[in-house]
């Protein structure tokens, strides 16, 4: 009986967390030779960052701003990675 009960509420559960789902979209343009793994990764990047924006949004806050700060900290943490990259400058 008990078993019965938990498969109820599990079903009754399943189906009202299935209603909070927040589709997300993504579009990429592909240049010739790009991989289709890297496609993949670019078209699921957009997808989670398109859900992430309409949360944002959902709770009154600036999808803009928080990109734009988002873009600024993570360029700010790889700095010293990007200038060992960087080809060097002869003076």
């Amino acid at each position: 009986m008990r078993w019965i009960l938990c498969c109820l509420l599990g079903i009754l559960n399943s189906q009202a967390f299935a209603n909070n789902f927040v589709k997300g979209e993504g579009h990429f343009y592909q240049h010739n030779g790009d991989s289709y793994q890297f496609i993949k990764e670019q078209l699921i990047y957009e997808s989670v960052k398109s859900i992430v924006s309409k949360e944002i949004e959902q709770l009154g806050l600036n999808k803009e701003k928080f990109w734009e700060k988002y873009e600024s900290k993570l360029n700010k943490k790889f700095e010293n990675s990007i200038k060992i990259f960087r080809p060097c400058k002869n003076s």
